[in-house]
């Protein structure tokens, strides 16, 4: 007997499981645009409003879930069991689908011991890539598995798409040990994407949004990076802040390029967090800017990086 396939129904087009994987896989297996980023729980991106249906956690809560209000789920988390109308009150379905894109390697270069920066173009033949500052792509691997990076490079006007990743090496890891060590130019690789809500505004922020806060550890920074740069374009953002937290100096790898942005940009500050430097073992980067004289009423803040920092920032 065949297993009955569930409708799940969104504003913007719908698809169908059968409840043996998590709705968000189902979802990216058919090529169905929806918002998502860790895939663990964690994150909070994927999570839906429940319009009508039936579903089921596939696996209890921890103390590292992202906790969703009473009329939500997390789509990474939840199965169908039923029939389900889903709406995103934080997203909206992207202008341009998410596709698969063949890349060249256009450069491998070190950033420090750990952290590799890649630079690829899209293929011409596979129609132009565009992004919004903020998004991340998914790399294909030949074992079928995927690795999201975010893209550093800020969406320019005009001209062939360059995409820049910032990548850490993982102990063991499938794509940073096996894969990006050998990869040199010319190489091909396959991305899909582009994918992610946390971006900044195609319109920019109302006019009563005037300061910008960025938390960040690690390689994080590359998920912010894109957006740091539009908003210091944007006239209506009087100040921009970036905190960016790791272990020692080296962790922060682009700290001669943020120290020019702020000799350039007067409403532009940069504070280095270092857990190995710091008096106190507890100070974070959440910490470090609610210690600043932020006006928050007036301030929007984005935060990337160690999930554990991610739910402090949301908390705090």
């Amino acid at each position: 007997m065949s297993t009955p396939a569930h409708a799940i129904t969104l504003e913007h087009g719908r698809f169908t499981s059968d409840g043996s994987t998590s709705i968000l896989e189902a979802a990216l297996a058919q090529g169905v645009a929806v918002p998502f980023s860790c895939q663990r729980g964690e994150c909070g991106s994927c999570r839906a409003q429940v319009a009508g249906g039936a579903y089921a956690r596939i696996a209890p809560p921890t103390e590292r879930t992202y906790v969703t209000a009473a009329d939500e789920l997390l789509m990474c988390q939840c199965r169908a069991t039923g029939d389900l109308a889903l709406r995103f009150a934080h997203w909206q379905a992207p202008a341009q689908p998410a596709r698969h894109y063949p890349v060249t390697v256009l450069s491998r270069v070190p950033l420090t011991a750990d952290v590799t920066q890649l630079i690829v173009a899209p293929h011409d033949a596979a129609g132009a890539f565009t992004w919004q500052a903020g998004q991340h792509v998914r790399f294909l691997m030949e074992d079928g598995g995927e690795r999201p990076f975010s893209i550093a490079s800020v969406p320019a006007a005009a001209g062939p798409a360059r995409l820049e990743f910032h990548i850490r090496r993982m102990p063991g890891g499938g794509f940073t040990e096996r894969v990006l060590p050998r990869l040199m130019p010319g190489d091909t690789l396959t991305l899909a994407g582009p994918h992610g809500a946390c971006v900044w505004p195609a319109q920019g922020w109302a006019e009563a949004v005037q300061e910008l806060v960025l938390l960040a550890t690690g390689t994080g920074y590359a998920g912010v990076h894109a957006i740091m740069m539009a908003a210091l374009q944007d006239p209506r953002i009087r100040r921009v802040t970036l905190y960016w937290g790791g272990r020692d100096e080296d962790d922060c790898y682009a700290g001669p390029l943020l120290n020019a942005l702020q000799g350039k940009h007067g409403g532009f500050q940069w504070q280095a967090v270092l857990s190995r430097a710091s008096a106190a073992p507890a100070w974070h980067v959440q910490d470090a800017a609610l210690a600043a004289d932020h006006d928050w009423p007036r301030t929007v803040a984005y935060a990337c990086g160690n999930p554990a920092m991610v739910r402090a920032a949301r908390d705090r």
